[in-house]
């Protein structure tokens, strides 16, 4: 008798980036180099002339900040001109944390995946260098952003950074590890959400954490 066929594999995520929406992005940077020891950050604007989204076209102008945080990037973001998902968000919330940056290997197998537990697809689009898409997840307003490189950081244009490794942003010019007691790194991430057993059971079907316990503690 043949055993039986096993279930296929949910695709690996792995969160790499912490995306917040700030007022200004070039004051924001400085901000955090300053108090945190995170960064350098490398700053650009993004425009796109012919911008889509839910029936929305025009043109999208975005100043985007990378830096690292230790392991994590940390993307700080401001909309100035048209609509997208994080301009939906800077619109309704302000700043705040907008998405968790996700990593994977299919951005179309990660997002199959997400939407079999409950998510649902927002915006897809691609550079040179990397395909994203942004998932409206159930747990919200918080997304997510998938993230599948596909060539390597050196031949990818400046706007794509997203592509860059930590080790890249932690290794020096002469190739040494960079120390730096002052760094405060982010090893952790406080999801706000309505229903904490509900959010538990998707993010551990999501990365696939088989030992996720919910500890309710109130804070006074």
């Amino acid at each position: 008798m043949s055993p039986p066929d096993r279930p296929p594999r949910p695709p690996r995520l792995f969160p790499s980036q912490v995306c917040f929406v700030v007022d200004d992005v070039p004051s924001a940077a400085e901000d955090c180099v300053a108090r945190f020891g995170w960064g350098p950050f490398q700053q650009f604007t993004a425009p796109v002339d012919e911008a889509e989204y839910r029936g929305w076209t025009g043109r999208k102008v975005t100043d985007v900040a990378l830096g690292m945080a230790g392991n994590v990037q940390v993307e700080l973001i401001h909309v100035h001109e048209g609509r997208d998902p994080v301009a939906d968000y800077q619109a309704e919330y302000g700043i705040g944390f907008q998405h968790l940056g996700v990593g994977c290997r299919s951005r179309d197998a990660a997002l199959a995946h997400l939407v079999s537990l409950g998510a649902s697809p927002s915006m897809q689009t691609e550079f040179t260098g990397i395909r994203i898409a942004f998932v409206d997840i159930p747990t919200g307003p918080a997304m997510f952003e998938l993230l599948e490189a596909t060539q390597e950081k050196e031949d990818a244009p400046e706007v794509d950074a997203q592509t860059a490794s930590s080790n890249d942003a932690r290794t020096s010019k002469n190739g040494s590890r960079r120390s730096d007691a002052r760094i405060f790194e982010i090893d952790r991430a406080t999801i706000v959400t309505r229903d904490l057993e509900a959010a538990l059971s998707f993010y551990s079907q999501a990365f696939g954490w088989s030992d996720a316990k919910a500890a309710r503690t109130t804070l006074r």
